[in-house]
């Protein structure tokens, strides 16, 4: 991996664009639901969002409100400070 590759990949996992998740965020949903046994759309409706907008989060075309941040850490377990981050 070069070097700007390595400062990207950091960027976006401490330092995401306004509106956007974390990598490190959007890794533990993934892995939280792959753990789970999980289909993204369950997961979807058990944080309370559509299956669009669970991808829209994912894939960093939409932003976290307090409430989906609240519910992903009840739901999935994934701890608040990565959450918050």
């Amino acid at each position: 991996m070069r070097l700007s590759e390595a400062l990207d990949e950091y960027g976006s996992a401490y330092h995401p664009l306004p509106g956007q998740m974390s990598s490190l965020l959007t890794d533990a949903i993934l892995s939280q639901v792959k753990e789970k046994g999980l289909k993204q759309k369950d997961a979807a409706r058990m944080i309370g969002i559509s299956s669009t907008m669970f991808s829209d989060l994912i894939h960093g075309r939409r932003s976290l409100s307090f409430e989906v941040a609240r519910n992903i850490h009840k739901v999935l377990g994934i701890p608040a400070e990565v959450v918050l981050a």
